[in-house]
């Protein structure tokens, strides 16, 4: 496996791991209608602009088949933090590392090293994995917001 800046050749094969990721792993914790309307939502016109204006990785297998992706960008509330976007890892390749592979790989981006907090809105099903690697519920955070979804952080200039 490897991890490399996203292609616009590469948004076919995102949004498919975006799709199986989303019905099948949120899907076991999430209702059916919003699974759905998330899916909608994230199309190849979604990508591509995803991979225009952050900093977007994806994993591929040796044969270069698409098996992750994530990108990392301007946190909406406060463009000079950081944050977490489409984070997705094909189901039966997840608790593999490729996951761990992506965030570490973005961890290192010059981008993430310089935002003074980095915010990740997780899915209840991608709760415990952002804290095993250090992330912890912002202020608030621990309670799901209008998106089903948690907020935690990190601080990377703390850490170097």
């Amino acid at each position: 496996m490897y991890i490399r800046r996203f292609d616009p050749a590469d948004a076919d094969a995102v949004v498919r791991v975006s799709e199986l990721a989303t019905r099948i792993t949120s899907g076991a914790v999430y209702d059916a209608a919003f699974v759905e309307e998330m899916v909608a939502q994230q199309d190849r016109a979604y990508f591509l602009r995803r991979g225009e204006q952050m900093h977007f990785y994806v994993a591929c297998e040796d044969d270069g088949t698409v098996i992750g992706c994530a990108a990392f960008g301007p946190y909406y509330k406060n463009p000079a933090e950081g944050c977490f976007y489409s984070v997705f890892v094909l189901p039966e390749k997840q608790k593999r590392g490729v996951g761990r592979a992506l965030i570490e790989t973005i961890e290192r981006d010059p981008l993430f090293l310089r935002a003074p907090r980095v915010v990740i809105p997780a899915s209840i099903n991608a709760l415990h994995f952002y804290q095993e690697l250090g992330y912890a519920f912002a202020p608030g955070g621990d309670r799901l917001d209008e998106e089903q979804l948690y907020c935690l952080e990190k601080f990377p200039q703390r850490s170097v």
